[in-house]
């Protein structure tokens, strides 16, 4: 049950960006990237990193952006051409 301490984690890494503890804060952030839940993907650790990194070093912000838009766009995609589900038969 990791759910609940990410949430956690999540919050305790905004706190630390408010009383400027940045690298407490980037840790924090990394960890919960490298180990998503479903209460915090990894999605919303990098967006809090990406605005974390945006005033003091923007291109690693624009590089976790790009990374998220790379992401979403593959989630997007179907994921083959040739469904493994069978078409439905009708009832005569």
């Amino acid at each position: 049950m990791r759910n609940c301490p990410s949430l956690a984690n999540l919050v305790l890494a905004s706190v630390y960006r408010n009383q400027k503890k940045d690298s407490d804060a980037i840790a924090i952030y990394k960890d919960l990237i490298d180990h998503p839940t479903l209460s915090v993907p990894k999605t919303i650790a990098q967006l809090g990193l990406a605005d974390l990194y945006q005033a003091t070093q923007p291109a690693e912000a624009n590089k976790l952006y790009e990374q998220i838009t790379k992401d979403d766009a593959r989630a997007r995609q179907p994921r083959s051409r040739h469904s493994t589900r069978r078409p439905l038969r009708r009832k005569s």
